[in-house]
This record gives C-alpha cells, structure tokens and sequence, in this order.
C-alpha cells in the first residue's frame, strides 16, 4: 500500500530513524511504536507478532 503511494523510500525513512530492525517485520505496525518510543527503540517494549 505504501508503495503505491509512489514513495517506497518515505516508509523505509521512518524505521530507519528509530531503528533498521523491524523495517523486514512490519514498518506499518511499528509506525505507530516509532513515534511513541523513538529513543527507547520501539521494538523494545513491545517486539514485533513474527
């Protein structure tokens, strides 16, 4: 869906500030983590479902 947007690289700019880790889980569900926790490391608190 993001892709289709035209902008792949918008989505992957987002992971990568907080963190190249869940960027191959989901960059959709860790959207929302990202911005809660961005120092901590969102997938800290709360790892991805996979």
């Amino acid at each position: 869906m993001l892709v289709e947007l035209g902008s792949p690289s918008a989505p992957r700019a987002a992971v990568s500030s907080a963190g190249s880790t869940p960027s191959e889980t989901a960059p959709i569900a860790v959207d929302p983590d990202l911005a809660d926790d961005p120092t901590r490391g969102a997938p800290s608190p709360r790892p991805p479902p996979a």
